[in-house]
């Protein structure tokens, strides 16, 4: 393996980050249209973060996160939503460095913790430290097989608000 290199995604990553988030989705059929004004709202938005992991083939692995208030815990808390690292790069260390950087990220932001929930990567988070702490609900607002367009409410000019 190529040396890696963890950085912020930039626009010019979206070409490279497109298929591995295509293939992360098992509730919903990701939208080019779509992925592209979310990966652009979420470069802009101060509250979130997308890593990427790089090596000289190209991009192997992201993750997104962002930082939300809470009463709880009195203030930010860091919720990592998606890690992807390809399959053929699993096992080498990217998700961790992926982590590691997140994590460096939601104490800048001064989060009092990091959370996420996994269905596939239990043991790996547990690895890194992460406890097994609660269950995860979810219930889906609109049908995943639909166009996803129409729901999304998205403006003409790319931009949604709370991004």
């Amino acid at each position: 393996m190529t040396e890696l290199q963890v950085r912020r995604a930039v626009a010019e990553d979206m070409e490279g980050v497109w298929p591995l988030a295509r293939d992360f989705a098992t509730s919903f059929r990701p939208e080019r249209e779509l992925f592209e004004r979310t990966f652009r709202a979420l470069l802009g938005s101060p509250n979130a973060l997308v890593l990427v992991a790089h090596l000289q083939e190209g991009i192997c692995a992201y993750l997104l996160a962002h930082t939300h208030e809470t009463f709880l815990a009195n203030g930010p808390v860091a919720w990592v939503e998606e890690v992807m690292v390809d399959g053929q790069y699993r096992r080498e260390g990217i998700g961790r460095a992926l982590m590691t950087e997140a994590e460096r990220w939601g104490r800048e932001q001064g989060a009092s913790y990091t959370s996420l929930a996994s269905r596939r990567a239990g043991a790996f988070y547990l690895q890194l430290g992460y406890e097994d702490s609660a269950a995860f609900y979810k219930k889906t607002l609109i049908d995943p097989d639909e166009e996803q367009t129409a729901h999304r409410g998205w403006p003409s000019d790319g931009t949604r608000q709370g991004l």
